[in-house]
């Protein structure tokens, strides 16, 4: 959430050589409003242009049909481009005594109007946002742009990708409150947890068994060693699987489970009380839910409630006192 600050002081600095440029910026997401304009450390920049259309409409705004609306907005920012060019650039240049129309010219600003976003969530933290696109470069989009959330992330459960993707739409298109919201999210839980204990691969964690050494093994490449010794040579370096916190093993039904054991054992497998932790599966095969029971409270906490933390923020919801969620 990003919050409006004001300056508390302002000191005037002695001029030293050499010279010293200051960057103004705000912690931790490096960025601030002024004027509705959204200042950041790149060469794009936002302006909250709804102020300035409800300004223009009045009482009328609601029923301003949405083409009107964006052919203002996008006339509002070619008259902000030639403001800038025809009156700050040349006040400018002669505030420091070199304003002549070819300098000022040779310093105009060019704005590509590059997208029109009906709504967007910016998290706390840097390239973390959520974008409804309605225009991008003139022409007429629904898209849902999102940037540096699990949503994108191949490292999370698809199960989780598709779900934050619903929910943000939800969130975005259609401003469910968190009632609604948190309505939404019981229903995945309750789905996950019936996935989970069916095997559906696509809830597992996945990852890769890249070639390089580790010092310690990932989860993923030690419940693919796991599999390995348990159902004969599958996985190998290059490899992906899906990853799965394991509560529980029914021994009975490992054929010749203690020479597994200790095989398991003596290649530093087991880190947990000499246990099954974690066993790792390929796409498209499903987890034996009759030999390793998952363990849900884990899995749910790797792949919902952990995720769900940034977009529960909005709501100022704290997902650790939710009496109203069996969490």
């Amino acid at each position: 959430m990003i919050t409006k600050e004001s300056i508390a002081s302002v000191e005037r600095i002695e001029q030293k050589e050499p010279s010293f440029v200051y960057d103004v910026e705000v912690d931790g997401n490096h960025m601030f409003f002024a004027n509705d304009i959204l200042v950041h450390n790149t060469d794009s920049m936002f302006l909250h242009i709804e102020p300035v259309l409800k300004s223009i409409y009045g009482d009328k705004y609601s029923a301003v049909d949405e083409d009107e609306k964006i052919n203002t907005t996008l006339n509002i920012v070619k008259k902000c481009s030639e403001y800038i060019n025809n009156h700050i650039i040349p006040e400018l240049l002669n505030r420091h005594n070199a304003g002549n129309s070819k300098l000022a010219t040779k310093y105009n600003f060019t704005f590509k109007e590059e997208l029109i976003i009906k709504r967007a969530i910016f998290l706390e933290a840097k390239k973390k946002y959520a974008l409804w696109i309605i225009n991008k470069e003139g022409k007429k989009v629904d898209d849902l742009n999102i940037t540096g959330m699990e949503v994108v992330r191949a490292d999370f459960p698809r199960f989780t990708r598709n779900m934050l993707q619903d929910i943000i739409d939800k969130i975005m298109r259609k401003e469910y409150n968190s009632l609604q919201i948190l309505s939404v999210i019981d229903k995945y839980i309750e789905e996950y947890k019936t996935e989970l204990l069916k095997g559906n691969y696509t809830l597992g964690i996945p990852g890769g068994w890249g070639a390089r050494e580790y010092k310690t093994l990932t989860k993923v490449i030690r419940g693919m060693k796991i599999y390995n010794i348990i159902y004969g040579p599958t996985f190998y370096e290059g490899d992906r699987g899906y990853a799965f916190n394991i509560a529980k093993v029914d021994h009975s039904k490992i054929k010749d489970y203690d020479r597994k054991l200790k095989q398991m054992k003596a290649e530093g497998l087991l880190i947990k009380d000499d246990q099954i932790d974690v066993i790792t599966i390929p796409e498209g095969t499903t987890l034996d839910t009759s030999i390793f029971y998952p363990d849900i409270d884990s899995m749910l906490e790797l792949a919902i409630y952990r995720r769900l933390e940034p977009i529960v923020d909005i709501f100022n919801i704290n997902i650790n006192h939710m009496d109203n969620l069996a969490w």
